[in-house]
Order: structure tokens, then C-alpha cells, then sequence
């Protein structure tokens, strides 16, 4: 090896060279640091291209899911919380109880439309609700033709009451839903109806 300043051969390891007297101490040179790559997230409630989003979560530098081939929208921070992945959601009759439904008695609905109505069919007016209720107004009035309305929007779920009775309750009877405000659901929420028909939001 030679000094970098008289380019006198020295043998490693020493210190001074003997021709210049310059330091030959190694030079420590600090490591490089590479950015982390972004942590992306595979929204399973967009569809780009035909292709629905798994919920695959990985750190990656392009912008394709490796999993599923969707496009990745939304970098996250290994810190952050992930959103709630909601896969299936779906609406729950509680106590054994049923509801017609698509012209079938069922205890579970899938949220799988836009919206869903609610309240007791009148086939005298040609009004059929989807999740009819008229086997129980003969027990509770207060429920009404057109009682309230389930929908989605921006990803997250609501419930509009129509009915004037003040008799929904959310996750308990005594949090009255006010006629015509739409009060935002989570998976997990319970609307109670009536005393005999309380659903239940959850992730099937």
C-alpha cells in the first residue's frame, strides 16, 4: 500500500508513514442510510381495473400489489394503525328471531347493496320493504311502513330513521335515533327496532 500523500509503500496496519510522517489511520466513513420503503395497504373496498383489493399490507417501492395486482393507493407508516377492513358485512337478527327478507324468513342479511329499507310491507299501497318487520307491528305499532333506511356511503355505513315514533334506539333503547339525522354505524352497533327485533352490524 502507498501513502496518499508522498506514495511511499507502507505495510498495513501502520499508523505514521515513516517517509512524510502523514497519519495513515483508517478513515472511518459513516454508514449509509437508506429511507425505509413505505408500508402500502391493498384496500379491499377498491377495485381498480376489475380487480377488488385483498388487504394485503407490505412494504414495497411500486405501487402494484404483489398478492392480488391491484394498484396501490394509500402508503401507510409502519407506526400507524391499519383502517378497518370491513370483508363482509353483514346484519344480524338477534334472539333467534327472523325478518323476511327476498321473500325468505332469515336471521342474517348481507350488507352487500347500497341501501336496504326498512319496515312493514302494506300490499294494499304495493309497498314491500326489503327487510320487512310486519310480522311484529301487531306487537309494536311504533313500527312504521317506512321505518328507516341502512346505507353505505364514502365506505362507512348508516342508519336514517323515517319512522316519527322515536322508538330506534342505537346499541341501546334508551339512545332514540332522531327521525331524518343519519347516525353513522360500526361494526358491532345494535338497532333496536322494537322489543322483539334488535340487529346487529357485524363483520361475517
Amino acid at each position: 500500500m502507498k501513502c496518499p500523500d508522498c506514495d511511499h509503500a507502507y505495510i498495513p496496519g501502520q499508523m505514521i508513514c515513516e517517509e512524510c510522517g502523514s497519519d495513515l489511520s483508517p478513515i472511518e466513513v459513516p454508514p449509509v442510510v437508506v429511507d425505509k420503503v413505505p408500508e402500502y395497504y391493498c384496500d379491499p373496498n377498491q377495485t381498480m381495473d376489475n380487480i377488488k383489493g385483498c388487504g394485503y399490507v407490505g412494504a414495497m417501492a411500486g405501487h402494484v400489489c404483489p398478492a392480488c395486482g391491484n394498484i396501490w393507493e394509500h402508503p401507510l407508516s409502519a407506526s400507524a394503525p391499519l383502517p378497518p377492513i370491513v370483508l363482509n358485512p353483514k346484519w344480524v337478527i338477534e334472539g333467534n328471531q327472523t325478518v323476511l327478507y327476498e321473500g325468505r324468513a332469515v336471521s342474517e342479511i348481507m350488507f352487500d347493496s347500497d341501501e336496504l329499507s326498512v319496515g312493514c310491507r302494506d300490499t294494499e299501497q304495493g309497498h314491500y320493504p326489503d327487510i320487512d318487520l310486519f310480522t311484529y307491528r301487531a306487537h309494536d305499532p311504533s313500527l312504521s311502513r317506512k321505518h328507516a333506511l341502512l346505507f353505505k356511503e364514502d365506505k362507512k355505513y348508516f342508519i336514517t330513521v323515517l319512522s316519527q315514533a322515536e322508538s330506534t334506539g342505537l346499541n341501546t333503547k334508551t339512545d332514540i335515533i332522531v327521525s331524518g339525522n343519519p347516525r353513522e354505524l360500526k361494526i358491532g352497533d345494535r338497532i333496536f327496532f322494537s322489543d322483539a327485533i334488535v340487529m346487529t352490524l357485524t363483520d361475517g
